[in-house]
């Protein structure tokens, strides 16, 4: 007699796991394995709005807004100073792509 498999009639507990860890919306603080850490808010599992990331390697903070993941939009750039400890500000202005971008604003 011949084995025959018969379809599942639930979906494998891994699926609703992964449902479940989407990220959309406004967020409290979402740890990564190598220390960094982000707050703010997500559309797509994306970083998507206002949020800051906190760069535990490069002893650096973002603070400003995001678009699909990237840096995009307004944003404050700091980096720690190795004497005091305390975090200085390098960068504040226009981000496009994740890099530094010059805009030009009419008010």
């Amino acid at each position: 007699m011949p084995l025959t498999k018969h379809p599942r009639d639930t979906e494998p507990p891994w699926m609703d796991w992964d449902r479940k860890a989407q990220k959309s919306g406004l967020r409290h603080t979402v740890y990564c394995v190598n220390g960094d850490q982000y707050t703010g808010e997500w559309l797509n599992n994306l970083k998507h709005g206002k949020g800051t990331y906190i760069c535990k390697s490069a002893k650096s903070i973002y603070e400003g807004e995001w678009k699909c993941g990237k840096r995009s939009g307004f944003g404050t750039y700091s980096v720690q100073d190795p004497i005091t400890g305390e975090y200085v500000k390098v960068y504040s202005g226009c981000w496009k792509n994740n890099k530094q971008h010059v805009c030009c604003r009419l008010v």
